[in-house]
């Protein structure tokens, strides 16, 4: 019965993992057709603009994470563990907190957005563009915090592909409203978080629904809110705001410095070469998030072996997908950016995401150690070291833009992901394994057998690539093909058992059977 048990747990993995690929998959198509738009119709400053307008909600965001980080956590254990009174405190206190917070913030949100001009360098001709913009995003991020708790259903019943399936949909959406808007109206840079907004309410839809379809019994009603447990979350998480801000102060002030010290320009090439590498880290957040039901569950269970071995299962199956797009860009960086961004320059676009990638290849596989945190709910030391480091990257690139702005946008892109590397390895591996009562080498051996096989791929891959003269989409394609069947093939090697490799395929070719 147990095995059985494990297996259909697999399997409910498996498919979220799968579902979130291709939901990661429509995304960066929708990104890699519209970028190079923006920037021959808008300008390259235009797709900096974008991003900036994001990280700047991104910041204001830090006032709601330490309330709402925990918040699904708090949530789905108690429903696990059948205290369905507690969970629908924790629910409804957090809903009604937000509701109130978002509303507070929308505030100022909106009077920076009409002075957008006086607090950031943006070209005359993109003023009104970058007002509505920067509004439509604070509309958007007020959206998505009253209604984030909404998410948990799936993840309690561990059908996380439900909501990643219209995560599809909603890009689907999201796509169609772009083509319509850029093809039927004069080109705007606001029409993308027009866009994203269709997207996020289509989700919240859906969210509600399958709330009250597995979880009825979380409902919000005032009866239910208690103040404690809001001050509960918050000092929970506020070890996880530590960590937020660690990631703003990382790679979170790039195009605001970039803006700052340097010219709008600059950014924008910045911007348009964090595309593919950002893209990959959200899909090493959004692929590493379908372990998360597993590894809570193994936690509630008070199961640190197995929850062990889910992270080191994550490892091979989040490296595994995640070398191929990293293979691709490292073997062909240069003959894709010339044929993708033909108005830039190709090898400064290659260098500059060389430099944040470096990092998510360290990495990257590893995503489900820095979750573990959250679960076991030991959040004071990789949240102090994780700020720590951050404030170091932070001063390090002001001095050194203050000195000299010559080559600043590579200092920008590098410093961060050399400190981040040096802090995974020094503290946050041994500390995870510590937490979990094994050897404090256990996720070195796991992340080093990863970055082996995307070094093994990269190099086979380059040698296979440099036999094609890619000079249109056709060869790229074809490239990047055969980058990412070489990449399969010797990460398949490196990484699986025989037996996992048996397992895998069988559940792949089962599903598709399905479908």
């Amino acid at each position: 019965m147990g095995k059985l048990k494990s297996i259909v747990e697999k399997q409910k993995t498996i498919v979220n993992l799968l579902s979130a690929i291709m939901a990661y998959g429509l995304s960066v198509v929708i990104n890699f057709f519209l970028s190079p738009y923006i920037t021959e119709t808008l300008g390259v400053e235009a797709n900096g603009f974008v991003t900036l307008a994001n990280q700047v909600v991104g910041y204001v965001s830090l006032v709601t994470v330490a309330l709402n980080s925990m918040a699904s956590r708090f949530v789905s254990v108690h429903l696990m563990n059948k205290e369905e009174q507690k969970a629908k405190g924790y629910f409804s206190s957090v809903t009604i907190a937000n509701i109130f917070i978002g509303v507070i913030l929308f505030i100022p949100l909106v009077i920076c957005s009409l002075n957008v001009e006086k607090l950031f360098s943006v070209p005359s001709d993109l003023v009104d563009d970058a007002v509505l913009l920067f509004i439509l995003v604070s509309v958007n991020f007020v959206v998505g915090i009253i209604t984030n708790i909404y998410s948990v259903s799936t993840f309690v019943v561990n059908k996380l592909y439900l909501s990643t399936c219209r995560n599809i949909e909603g890009n689907l959406l999201r796509c169609g409203a772009l083509l319509l808007m850029y093809t039927m109206l004069p080109p705007k840079m606001y029409y993308v978080t027009l866009s994203v907004i269709i997207h996020t309410v289509y989700i919240v839809v859906w969210n509600v629904h399958y709330t009250k379809k597995y979880t009825p019994q979380l409902k919000i009603k005032m009866q239910y809110f208690k103040l404690s447990y809001c001050i509960e979350l918050i000092k929970s998480g506020a070890w996880n705001l530590l960590g937020s801000l660690n990631s703003v102060l990382n790679t979170g002030l790039d195009l605001l410095l970039c803006n700052i010290f340097i010219d709008p320009v600059s950014m924008g090439v910045l911007s348009v070469s964090k595309i593919f590498p950002t893209a990959i880290s959200t899909m090493i957040n959004s692929v590493s998030g379908a372990f998360g039901p597993e590894m809570t569950q193994k936690y509630a269970e008070g199961d640190f072996n197995g929850f062990t071995k889910t992270i080191l299962k994550s490892v091979k199956l989040i490296g595994s997908v995640v070398n191929i797009p990293i293979v691709v860009l490292i073997a062909m960086g240069k003959q894709f950016y010339s044929v993708w961004q033909p108005t830039l320059d190709e090898t400064e676009l290659f260098w500059l995401s060389l430099l944040a990638i470096a990092g998510v290849v360290v990495s990257g596989s590893t995503a489900c150690v820095f979750g573990t945190f959250t679960v076991i709910n030991k959040l004071k030391f990789h949240s102090i070291t994780t700020l720590l480091f951050g404030v170091f990257n932070a001063v390090i690139v002001i001095v050194a833009l203050s000195i000299s702005t010559e080559n600043g946008v590579y200092i920008i892109a590098g410093t961060s992901t050399i400190l981040t590397i040096i802090r995974n390895y020094l503290l946050t591996f041994p500390y995870a394994a510590r937490c979990l009562k094994q050897k404090w080498f256990v996720f070195h051996k796991a992340s080093l057998l990863s970055i082996v096989a995307a070094a093994v791929s990269t190099a086979c891959s380059y040698l296979a690539v440099r036999l094609i003269d890619i000079n249109g989409w056709f060869t790229v394609v074809i490239g990047a093909g055969i980058c990412a069947v070489v990449t399969v093939i010797i990460s398949a090697l490196i990484l699986f058992t025989n037996e996992e490799k048996k397992q895998y395929i069988n559940i792949i070719i089962k599903r598709l059977k399905r479908a």
